[in-house]
């Protein structure tokens, strides 16, 4: 019976050590859940204060690096970042064009008699996340760290760690996942394939993710609507497939998330100068000139007349909205969105064959952030 105890309780060591201990992890982000609701997250315990008079004087002393940046935003906090009962020196730092967010975690002795032995690098975490502060909550009796990528959809909750090389792993013990349900009172079956699609978590990670290339820009829009130019797709249903290519900024990595201008072709076709876009604005999108394009051109004319007539408002595509093509029953259909940024809230389904465009119907998208525990990758070494 003792070896038995024994047993387990190594084995339970060894799971909650490689983070596959699911009850407490469960419960963990379960209680801490919240954090993905703006309207929830300050009812949670902060464990950090602002520095004393001395401990400012001594951090200032310092003159630590990862301070001597201020691009966006950076700060200095006292908290216990490491749970063994000794309050620590957090600070960090936002900088450079992809304003990443990087911090570090000192040892702090105010006894100390020199100057330069007051502060002592425990850890360096390197880039924790983007555009955002960082901070701290305390859950059952547990100081965790929590950074995000700029909106609670990338939120991530980790403990910092003393690992048995005496250095320390950065954990990661919830981040957030988004659960999607689509909304539609369409009974066409364009429509319930386009759901099913959107509620299964198996084929919906492009309905999941948002394109947010540049985070001096707002978020792009969900990446459905952003794909590269891809297989030749039968937009036009006449059997005859061609392959919309989008064209934005010339040589740019993301023209096709910035794009404005549309075009037909098995290969890119060539772009008239001056009709590209000189920057990530999308001004006066429209199709590419000349014969090669005057399908694309006459079936976005009959989308935006259905379109127009459906919501009860003047719509000429592809000056607005996002789009992207989805196959069913041997055909093929488009969804539009003029949400900004595209998030699919409200998706409108048309449908084109040769000369004639029908208006089909809307599908939407409901989206709910929470945590789950982390399930692979969850730990990396800091630096020292």
């Amino acid at each position: 019976m003792l070896r038995l105890r024994i047993c387990l309780t190594l084995s339970l060591l060894v799971s909650f050590q490689t983070g596959t201990l699911a009850a407490p992890a469960n419960e963990v982000c379960a209680g801490l859940s919240g954090l993905v609701d703006a309207n929830a997250a300050g009812r949670f315990v902060n464990p950090a204060r602002s520095l004393t008079k001395a401990e400012t004087t001594a951090l200032d002393d310092a003159k630590l690096e990862i301070l001597g940046f201020n691009d966006y935003s950076q700060g200095s906090q006292i908290v216990d970042a490491d749970n063994d009962g000794v309050d620590d020196l957090f600070v960090w730092n936002i900088q450079g064009s992809g304003r990443f967010t990087y911090a570090e975690v000192y040892d702090i002795n105010m006894a100390a008699s020199r100057p330069s032995d007051k502060l002592r690098l425990k850890a360096n975490l390197g880039n924790i996340g983007t555009l955002s502060d960082p901070r701290f909550v305390k859950y059952a009796g547990v100081n965790y760290l929590v950074a995000d990528e700029g909106d609670l959809e990338s939120l991530v909750v980790q403990r910092l760690e003393k690992a048995a090389s005496g250095r320390y792993d950065l954990r990661t013990a919830c981040s957030t996942t988004v659960r999607l349900a689509p909304i539609t009172k369409c009974r066409h079956p364009a429509c319930k394939a386009l759901a099913a699609e959107i509620a299964n978590p198996s084929t919906n990670a492009p309905f999941v993710q948002v394109e947010w290339p540049h985070k001096y820009f707002s978020p792009a829009g969900l990446s459905v609507f952003f794909n590269e130019n891809g297989e030749a797709s039968d937009f036009d249903n006449t059997k005859l497939p061609a392959r919309i290519w989008k064209f934005g900024r010339e040589g740019y990595a993301n023209q096709h998330i910035y794009w404005n201008v549309l075009g037909l072709g098995d290969e890119a076709p060539p772009v008239p100068a001056g009709q590209r876009a000189t920057s990530e604005d999308r001004k006066n999108p429209q199709v590419l000139p000349g014969q090669q394009h005057d399908r694309l051109r006459r079936a976005l004319a009959q989308q935006s007349q259905v379109l127009g007539q459906q919501l009860n408002k003047d719509i000429s595509l592809p000056g607005v909205g996002q789009f992207f093509l989805f196959n069913t029953n041997s055909r093929t259909y488009w969804a539009w969105d003029f949400g900004e940024p595209p998030y699919g809230k409200e998706m409108h389904i048309t449908y084109t064959r040769g000369l004639k465009s029908d208006y089909i119907g809307a599908v939407g998208i409901k989206r709910t952030p929470g945590l789950v525990p982390c399930a692979s990758g969850c730990s990396r070494p800091t630096e020292k």
